[in-house]
This record gives C-alpha cells, sequence and structure tokens, in this order.
C-alpha cells in the first residue's frame, strides 16, 4: 500500500515536538507552517547539553554519550537550524577519540550500553567510530575548523578494522585446515581493499 504523504504530515503536526515541526517546516519550503522561531528550536536542541558538551543516552543518565551526542547533532541538521552543530558537541567527540583513531564508548557503561554501541565489541565500536567521524568531517564542511587529523585517523582505523573484521569472518566460515576454504571471495576482497585504500592523510 503507498504511503500516505498528508495523514503523515497530519500526524507531526498534532504530535510532533518543536525540532520535527522546524525540520517538517523546512522540507516544505520554510514557510507553510506555523513553527517555533529558530531560537526556540536551537534553545529545544541545546537543553540537556553536559558540561562536557555531550549528550546523555536515553540508557544512562548521568553519562556522556558518543551515539547520543551524534544523535542529537543529527537533529541540528534535520531542523535545519543556521547556528547548528555546536563547537562543544564536536569538542567532546575530538576528546574522547582513542590512540588508535576509533571511538568507543567508556568501558563503565558496557552493562549498561545497547549492543550497537557496547563497549568491547568490534561491530559497535567500527559504527561509533563511522559516526563521529563523519560528524567531525561534517562540521569542517559547515565552518568548524581544526578536525583533519582526527578524521583522518579515523578513516584510517576504520579500513583496518573492516579488513581484520572481514578476515575473521572468513576463517570462521572455512572448512577444516586441508580443505579448500568457501570464501575466497572474501580473500580476494580484501586484497583489492588492501591495493586501493586511500591515504590517511
Amino acid at each position: 500500500m503507498p504511503a500516505d504523504y498528508e495523514r503523515a504530515v497530519s500526524f507531526i503536526l498534532a504530535h510532533g515536538s518543536g525540532v520535527e515541526l522546524h525540520a517538517l517546516n523546512e522540507l516544505e519550503g520554510g514557510d507553510r507552517y506555523e513553527v517555533p522561531s529558530d531560537s526556540v528550536v536551537e534553545q529545544q536542541l541545546l537543553d540537556g547539553q553536559r558540561p562536557d558538551g555531550g549528550w546523555a543516552p536515553f540508557w544512562a543518565a548521568d553519562y556522556s554519550s558518543l551515539d547520543a551526542t551524534c544523535y542529537r547533532l543529527a537533529q541540528f541538521e534535520r531542523a535545519w537550524i543556521p547556528s547548528w552543530l555546536p563547537q562543544t558537541a564536536l569538542e567532546f567527540l575530538r576528546s574522547r577519540q582513542r590512540p588508535d583513531g576509533s571511538w568507543e564508548e567508556d568501558e563503565s557503561v558496557r552493562d549498561l550500553a545497547p549492543p550497537w554501541t557496547k563497549p568491547g565489541d568490534l561491530a559497535a565500536r567500527l559504527y561509533v567510530t563511522a559516526n563521529c567521524g563523519w560528524w567531525l568531517i561534517n562540521g569542517m564542511a559547515h565552518g568548524a575548523q581544526g578536525y583533519e587529523d582526527e578524521a583522518a585517523r579515523a578513516g584510517a582505523y576504520r579500513i583496518l578494522s573492516s579488513i581484520l573484521l572481514l578476515m575473521a569472518l572468513c576463517l570462521r566460515s572455512c572448512k577444516p585446515i586441508g580443505s579448500p576454504p568457501p570464501c575466497g571471495f572474501a580473500w580476494n576482497g580484501v586484497s583489492q581493499i588492501c591495493r586501493n585504500k586511500p591515504s590517511a592523510r
């Protein structure tokens, strides 16, 4: 059944927050609906920001989460706020980058964090690294300065870790020693990545 666009709009108008109403209005051209002002929406988005520049997630009220902060930055972008991407949030992301270039939620929240952001899990680390690296790059595209090194290190980490993850999956799917591996395509993919991977700089 095709989506009913007008019913979706009606639902947002009836139940949406100021941020969601503002985003809808911008998608419709900027002057179709009566919505809160930019300054009101910006303040709604900034509500709850912690002293270190991050935001708490739904699963840990007293912790500044990388994932929750990236989500709040996405809300700034979605609402088309002219002064979006607060520098304090970008600085929070920068401060939490690990020496190897990756990002990961703090070990102290391992038992609280949901699977997609759980510390110690490689897939979660790759996801959080991709998310944080994206927002630093996006910040630079909109005028923020000084995040080139962090973004480059994040890209290098993702390439290497993705290769290792692919190798691990390949090995796990292979037959016992002496049998032809059924995953030659994966090894070929790894070799192609190694030959064509971009410079970290």
